[in-house]
């Protein structure tokens, strides 16, 4: 169950911090 959860947790966050790097440049492009 942890590490089901710990897992799940890593691949969201991972998401997230892709999306932000994504909108920064997008961003910077403007």
């Amino acid at each position: 169950m942890d590490t089901s959860a710990r897992t799940c947790w890593m691949n969201w966050s991972g998401l997230v911090v892709a999306m932000g790097h994504l909108l920064y440049d997008v961003t910077l492009a403007m």
